[in-house]
């Protein structure tokens, strides 16, 4: 089912949207073509969603509308808004292809984990989606950070962290509005930002 819903996203953007990755050209000297469209493949996927979810068909002001939903509830964990079923969202990215997978992400399996004071250990399918401090991504946002502000304090900031900081993922939405998501290096961040958003660890053990 991810598969036809994954090729009918490829179908609409092909019809609907111009937007190409390739025309930022640190992105085109760090990455290869097939890389590229992978990435692509990312960001198709996350703007449907959030296209489906504003019901704004301007993509640039629905990643706005996106953000200021979440900027509103970011910090009330009763209400933090989760994209993606998590189900969804790792049969689509275990779906590509393993190197494009690791230029930016790496799955962190916990052997225990304590919830409602008791410990659980090997629980099926209980896993949590990651930045790689170490990539060929990283790599790309040090580039960025020669010329953009941003991405250099994201780059830094990351490689600190060892994932994405917690002052980022509060930071960046509430800040939505400083940032064009027509502009290529700037709508695969949020893409990146939104796919690393995940159920809480509640929803994960329920399921």
């Amino acid at each position: 089912m991810i598969i036809i819903s994954f090729l009918l996203t490829g179908i609409f953007f092909s019809c609907n949207n111009k937007f190409e990755l390739k025309s930022d050209k640190l992105l085109t000297e760090t990455f290869n073509k097939k890389e590229i469209k992978g990435f692509e493949s990312m960001v198709n996927y996350v703007d449907l969603m959030v296209l489906e979810r504003t019901n704004v068909t301007d993509i640039n002001k629905a990643y706005h509308s996106f953000f200021e939903e979440m900027s509103r509830t970011i910090k009330d964990s009763s209400k933090f808004l989760v994209p993606f079923n998590d189900d969804v969202k790792y049969e689509f990215l275990e779906n590509l292809d393993t190197s494009i997978f690791n230029d930016i992400w790496q799955i962190i399996i916990p052997k225990v984990v304590k919830y409602h004071d008791t410990l659980y250990r090997d629980l099926e399918n209980l896993k949590y989606l990651e930045l790689r401090s170490v990539s060929s991504y990283i790599e790309y946002l040090k580039k960025l950070g020669q010329t953009d502000e941003f991405f250099k304090n994201l780059h830094e900031n990351i490689v600190l962290a060892g994932g994405m900081p917690a002052s980022i993922a509060i930071w960046f939405p509430e800040n939505h509005n400083k940032f064009d998501f027509t502009i290529p290096k700037n709508r695969l961040w949020a893409a990146i930002y939104i796919l690393r958003i995940e159920e809480s660890l509640e929803m994960k053990i329920e399921r």
